[in-house]
């Protein structure tokens, strides 16, 4: 039995009654009964969606990585090539959400995808990838965070001495903040997003512009032709592999306005657009930020990378690159699924044209594959999947990897053990219960 069998008495919403109803046709086209409201249009899910990346600020917190396997032309290099690679993965993940605008995003879009005989089981593993991703994510937002304040503090105060407790304390605070206002601002979320993002950009130049007038500049040949090897890697190609994620780690969060799908107007084409326009913008920054940070840091590197290692201990730094590699990698792996699956579906033609006029269910497990009316056809689409495919596979290997050749039990790279761990448990779970009651997306709407 495939799971559009699943059925109730609701009934399609009429065309013609507006955006909000013909967004609840498309909804409903899918299978699923709407029960949101539609709060957040192009401006507030883009400052959502920008301040989820926070790639200038998530920049500012992990650089020591490509700065210490990679140096500061290898640095700027490995920018680039994650934000080339997150244009071609935000391009697929825009194109799924176009076809299928749902909150459930990528744990849908697999089994919408998937041949029959795995299509539940690739649901069921995906949405786990994405659980880990996100959970891993938001700590270490929060943990980035806790540390710029311990840093603002340090700097307004050189007496401060930022105790690890301390740090925790200020993270936990975080957290409940953002509890706070999930709960409670709920009506008021689409206006703080369009603050935030103001904030976002606004931030950006407030800080830029003093760093580029008052340091002291390097020359570029010590910005562009400058690598490092500080972790003693075997080449300083493999080196610059390593300290490449802590970019990815810049641009994880995609899918996050994916997941706001159902409380957007007009969301098979707001969602991609603002996907693209964030990636675009939050590259931007980031680029500027990048450059600026190499430009006016030591020109002796090792100081500058000491110094930024022993401006605060919360904890222990090594546990925080295994929570951004946890990030990384979780939030990646589903990214990587659900790329494939589009990948194969494309080559083999399954996917028809845009019917805004389809009455059908379309876009769920066994139901007919049409593409949303945000699309890149032809060679070119193939090709921007198959780069996000490459892309996606090298960002995972390397986010397991420790950041020195020969690491201790401190400073290994436990995410694979955690990512492992859990990816293992949780297929366990699904052979032996999972498989008998997990069915896929659940189909509440017959057409």
């Amino acid at each position: 039995m495939v799971a559009y069998e699943m059925k109730s008495n609701a009934s399609v919403t009429s065309r013609g009654g507006g955006q909000v109803d013909s967004d609840n046709a498309h909804l409903q086209r899918m299978g699923k009964k709407p029960v949101l409201k539609r709060n957040f249009g192009i401006l507030s899910i883009l400052g959502f969606s920008c301040t989820i990346l926070g790639t200038w600020e998530g920049l500012l917190g992990t650089f020591t990585g490509p700065l210490t396997n990679g140096g500061s032309g290898g640095a700027i290099y490995a920018y680039i090539f994650g934000w080339v690679g997150c244009l071609a993965n935000f391009m697929v993940l825009s194109e799924l959400a176009s076809m299928a605008p749902t909150a459930g995003g990528q744990y849908h879009w697999a089994a919408m995808l998937a041949p029959a005989g795995i299509q539940n089981f690739l649901s069921f593993i995906t949405g786990w990838f994405a659980v880990l991703g996100w959970q891993s994510a938001f700590a270490a937002c929060a943990f980035l965070t806790g540390k710029m304040i311990q840093g603002a503090a340090i700097l307004g105060n050189n007496l401060y001495n930022a105790l690890p407790w301390q740090g925790t304390l200020i993270v936990w605070a975080l957290l409940g903040l953002a509890l706070v206002v999930n709960l409670l601002g709920g009506n008021l979320l689409p206006r703080i997003e369009v603050v935030i993002l103001v904030a976002h950009v606004l931030g950006f130049f407030g800080i830029i512009i003093p760093l580029a007038y008052l340091a002291d500049h390097n020359t570029k040949e010590e910005v562009f032709l400058s690598f490092q090897n500080g972790g003693g890697f075997a080449t300083q190609g493999l080196s610059w592999f390593v300290g490449m994620t802590s970019c990815a780690f810049a641009f994880a969060g995609g899918d996050a306005a994916v997941h706001m799908s159902e409380e957007v107007a007009n969301a098979s084409t707001v969602i991609p657009n603002a996907l693209m326009i964030s990636v675009g913008l939050n590259g931007c920054l980031g680029f500027g930020m990048i450059l600026v940070m190499m430009f006016c840091a030591d020109s002796d590197l090792g100081v500058t990378i000491a110094a930024l290692l022993a401006l605060i201990n919360v904890g222990s730094s090594a546990a925080m690159e295994d929570v951004v590699s946890m990030a990384v990698s979780g939030i990646y792996l589903s990214y990587l699924v659900v790329s494939v699956l589009l990948f194969y579906r494309r080559i083999r033609g399954d996917i028809s044209r845009y019917d805004d006029n389809e009455d059908n269910i379309v876009n769920v497990p066994g139901a007919k594959l049409v593409w949303g009316p945000f699309h890149c056809p032809g060679i070119i689409g193939t090709l921007i999947n198959g780069y996000a495919i490459i892309y996606i596979a090298i960002v995972i290997f390397f986010s397991f990897w420790p950041s020195t050749m020969d690491p201790t039990v401190e400073t290994m790279n436990w995410s694979i053990l955690a990512i492992g761990g859990s990816v293992f448990l949780a297929i366990i779970y699904y052979v032996v219960r999972a498989r008998h009651i997990y069915k896929g997306p659940i189909v509440e709407v017959s057409m």
